[in-house]
């Protein structure tokens, strides 16, 4: 009886970790990825079980899932597919297990930890997807393409040329 007292299933774990954690993230956007990516992709294979018995296949089985577009075509699996939103999701999965141990719900290693686990059984993912950087204007039309930036209207236009003629990262604008 003690036991089901302290079961949990991983869509409540996640449910009561965003509620504890909201608070710390200050962007909105951020807020809803949170749950957005959960709900998209862990919930389906993770969802309605307890976190005590969520183990490594499992974790394994989330991100190595079937990602289609909008056409319905397998683009292959999330980890190789979308691996900029698997290796967010991983993060998300062991922090949502780790609130659970640290809230008695489970005991033991974390399934989804990366260091020393799913290391050995992944592709590293700084090698299977490489960051595509967009090329910089060219120097010699950066006058005129402020002047076209100007004429729009909007706090985007306005951020940009800010961006431009600071130099300030844009997470601080």
């Amino acid at each position: 009886r003690a036991t089901n007292q302290r079961s949990i299933t991983f869509k409540e774990a996640c449910k009561q970790f965003i509620q504890s954690k909201h608070s710390e993230w200050t962007n909105a956007k951020h807020a809803k990825q949170w749950v957005s990516t959960l709900k998209t992709y862990a919930e389906p294979v993770l969802g309605n079980h307890a976190v005590a018995v969520i183990d490594t296949p499992l974790v394994i089985r989330v991100l190595n899932q079937d990602v289609r577009n909008k056409d319905g075509e397998s683009e292959g699996t999330l980890w190789s597919a979308r691996t900029s939103t698997a290796v967010r999701l991983r993060d998300r999965i062991e922090a949502v297990l780790n609130w659970a141990k640290a809230s008695g719900y489970r005991e033991g290693e974390n399934p989804a930890a990366w260091k020393g686990l799913l290391e050995n059984l992944l592709p590293n993912p700084n090698k299977i997807h490489k960051e595509k950087h967009y090329d910089a204007i060219p120097y010699s039309e950066v006058g005129d393409f402020l002047k076209t930036l100007r004429k729009r209207q909007g706090i985007a236009s306005k951020g940009l040329e800010f961006l431009i003629m600071t130099a300030v990262r844009s997470g601080s604008l």
